[in-house]
């Protein structure tokens, strides 16, 4: 059989000027280009934001004796491992002609396992240290997630709560606020403590003495 090309087509980006900018609702280019710059730096920030929490949290966890029951655990694990297949089957990496389902679990339990344990530890590490410091995710701190949601998504916030009802995620979103929440509480009080000593501190160290006393 024989393909003739009639024509080829390519796209054409539109000028990066005003009218690009009041497209998107901005008074001009100037605007434009001082909010994507926001936005970038926007993102560079939390990015260090989250290396210095997570180097916070290993640090707590390193210390912390958290045991877990072996029930919840395995039921946790077993879950988060189908949905592991799953998602590797339908990204299109998985060949069923060179790797069985079985093959396949094998190779993700360990991974699997790791990570579940961690997160696991981490949310009981988490609820600790807000009941400890009367930490809460308030009414307004949820009302306040919606409206940021629905900005993200550019819609409305009477749309995100029915996606959430939808799908029961109401104590999801509750639990990432609160986790946020001390996330924060520990990287102030590790800065608070980093600068009340002479010499350079390791700020994971820092934070598990706050959080012991």
């Amino acid at each position: 059989a024989r393909f003739v090309v009639a024509e080829v087509k390519r796209m054409e980006l539109p000028e990066i000027d005003d009218d690009l900018a009041l497209a998107y609702d901005f008074d001009d280019l100037g605007t434009l280009e001082a909010r994507i710059r926001e936005d970038v730096n926007a993102r560079h920030e939390q990015s260090a934001d989250l290396e210095v929490e997570e180097e916070i949290l290993d640090g707590l966890l390193g210390r912390c004796e958290i045991p877990l029951p072996e029930d919840g655990l395995e039921k946790a694990i077993e879950g988060s491992l189908r949905e592991a297949i799953i998602e590797r089957i339908y990204s299109g990496s998985f060949d069923a002609n060179e790797q069985s389902i079985e093959q396949l679990r094998e190779e993700l339990a360990g991974e699997t396992r790791t990570r579940v344990e961690r997160s696991m530890r981490l949310w009981y590490l988490i609820e600790k240290i807000a009941k400890a410091e009367k930490i809460f995710a308030t009414e307004n701190d949820y009302e306040a997630r919606i409206v940021a949601m629905a900005r993200a998504r550019n819609t409305t916030p009477t749309k995100i709560r029915e996606q959430i009802a939808e799908k029961e995620a109401e104590n999801d979103i509750r639990a990432s606020i609160l986790e946020s929440k001390v996330r924060k509480w520990l990287t102030d009080k590790a800065e608070i403590a980093e600068e009340s000593v002479d010499g350079p501190a390791s700020k994971g160290d820092e934070a598990a003495e706050g959080s012991e006393s």
